[in-house]
């Protein structure tokens, strides 16, 4: 058997995988955050959802508010 040098150099290893294994720590990694990500994104959607519809309310009051008080204003002159 042939000895190894004791300064071997470490970062001329390669590692090598079989044939049909693909490292999965990256896309594991990829998958947990989109699962993470699409309950906030649903749970920002229903409130940013909530919030337009209230503002749509208001503005349909006032314009009813302003049409009620022309419409008596009308009436008493």
């Amino acid at each position: 058997m042939r000895s190894q040098p004791q300064n071997q150099n470490k970062t001329n290893a390669i590692e090598v995988q079989p044939e049909g294994q693909y490292h999965v720590v990256s896309d594991t990694r990829t998958i947990v955050s989109l699962i993470a990500l699409i309950p906030i994104l649903a749970l920002l959607g229903t409130l940013g959802y909530q919030k337009y519809r209230v503002f749509v309310r208001r503005k349909r009051i006032a314009l009813l508010e302003k049409i009620w008080l022309l419409d008596v204003n009308n009436k008493t002159h």
